[in-house]
């Protein structure tokens, strides 16, 4: 039988992001901070079976390898507690200024995947499918978070609650 659980869990997510539209932190934005709050609790999840490959000792006889391993990870999590760090304040606050650093953390992001792809072309073309999925969702939030009515109203204008009923994203 094959593993059902991923789009089961799609599905929960797509109707509670769907029941949660008229509130202001709901829809895709909504569904933006499920995927980034899943993504700290994996990271945290996997960081006892992945600590032992930023050990210099576990790569014995390939010190470019572990130099190049090391640049293509340790740039990407940091960025990722930056991006947690900042949408987490951004929700809190609504303050603009948190929207700003999102996107240029986003972009941020954008270049370090891009830089990412370019060492796993080259020496680790196993890590290549988990890239492509960070670059496709790194992507698909930077123009939303320039282009969504929703995160303008709600950061910006700060008027979700009056144009709730008339525009939904």
């Amino acid at each position: 039988m094959p593993f059902t659980g991923i789009p089961i869990t799609w599905l929960i997510l797509w109707v509670i992001c769907y029941n949660r539209r008229l509130q202001e932190i709901g829809g895709w934005l909504l569904f933006y901070y499920i995927q980034l709050y899943m993504g700290i609790g994996a990271t945290l999840l996997l960081l006892p079976f992945t600590i032992d490959n930023l050990l210099p000792s576990r790569w014995g006889g390939a010190p470019g390898r572990y130099a190049l391993a090391l640049l293509g990870t340790l740039p990407l999590f940091a960025i990722f507690v930056m991006q947690a760090i900042v949408a987490h304040r951004l929700r809190r606050s609504r303050d603009a200024v948190y929207l700003v650093r999102l996107r240029r953390v986003l972009w941020a992001s954008l270049a370090i995947v891009v830089l990412r792809i370019a060492i796993d072309l080259k020496v680790f073309s196993i890590d290549l499918f988990l890239d492509g999925w960070t670059l496709l969702w790194t992507a698909a939030w930077l123009p939303y978070f320039y282009r969504s009515i929703r995160v303008g109203h709600v950061f910006v204008t700060k008027d979700w609650a009056r144009v709730a009923a008339l525009v939904v994203d």
